[in-house]
C-alpha cells in the first residue's frame, strides 16, 4: 500500500532495487556510500528512498544500476517503466506484446550471468545464440558435443549425405540401441 510519503512503495521496481541493493552490500565493503560512489550519486541515501518507495527510479539509471546490482536489464527496464510510466508500459503491452513477468524470468537473469561469466564467447557461439533468439524451433536442431560426433563420423563415411533408404536403416539402427 503507498502512501503520500512513499509512493512508489509496493512497485516491482522498488522491490527488486530493494532486493539487488541488500545482495550488493552483503558482497561488498562500504555499504549503500561506496555503492553510490560506483555508480557516482552524492547521496548514498537517495538509492535507500528509491528502495524503500520514497521516490521513484530514474528511467535514464536504469542500465547502470543493472549493470552494477547485476540485474535483468529487460525485467528491471520494465519494473521501472511501469512504475514512473505506467501508461507507456501499457502501450509496450498492447503494441509490442511486452511482457512484464514470467515464470521464466528468474531463469533468463541465471542465463544472462552464465554468458557474461563465460568472459569470451567465440563469434559461432555468438551466431548461435541469435539464431537460437531469433528462431524458438532452432533449439530442437541444436546438438550436443557428444551428438555432434555422431554426425560428423556420417559426413565422413557419405560427404553427400545418406540416401533415403540408409536413413531409415541408421534410425532403425539408432532406435534399436537405444531400446
Amino acid at each position: 500500500m503507498t502512501s503520500p510519503k512513499l509512493p512508489y512503495a509496493g512497485t516491482r521496481a522498488a522491490a527488486m532495487l530493494k532486493e539487488a541493493l541488500a545482495r550488493y552490500t552483503s558482497q561488498h565493503k562500504g555499504g549503500l556510500r561506496a555503492l553510490a560512489g560506483v555508480i557516482g550519486m552524492n547521496q548514498a541515501t537517495v538509492l535507500s528512498h528509491m528502495a524503500t518507495g520514497r521516490i521513484g527510479i530514474p528511467l535514464d539509471r536504469v542500465q547502470q544500476f543493472a549493470e552494477v546490482l547485476d540485474l535483468n536489464v529487460e525485467a528491471f527496464s520494465l519494473a521501472v517503466i511501469e512504475q514512473r510510466e505506467p501508461a507507456m508500459l501499457s502501450l509496450l503491452q498492447s503494441v509490442y506484446r511486452v511482457e512484464t513477468e514470467g515464470t521464466d524470468s528468474a531463469e533468463r537473469a541465471g542465463l544472462i550471468r552464465e554468458i557474461r561469466a563465460a568472459k569470451v564467447l567465440s563469434p559461432r557461439q555468438i551466431s548461435l545464440i541469435r539464431d537460437i533468439v531469433r528462431d524458438p524451433e532452432l533449439s530442437t536442431r541444436v546438438v550436443t558435443g557428444r551428438e555432434s560426433e555422431l554426425i560428423w563420423k556420417i559426413r565422413e563415411a557419405r560427404p553427400m549425405g545418406p540416401e533415403d533408404g540408409e536413413w531409415d536403416k541408421l534410425t532403425a539402427l539408432i532406435d534399436l540401441i537405444l531400446a
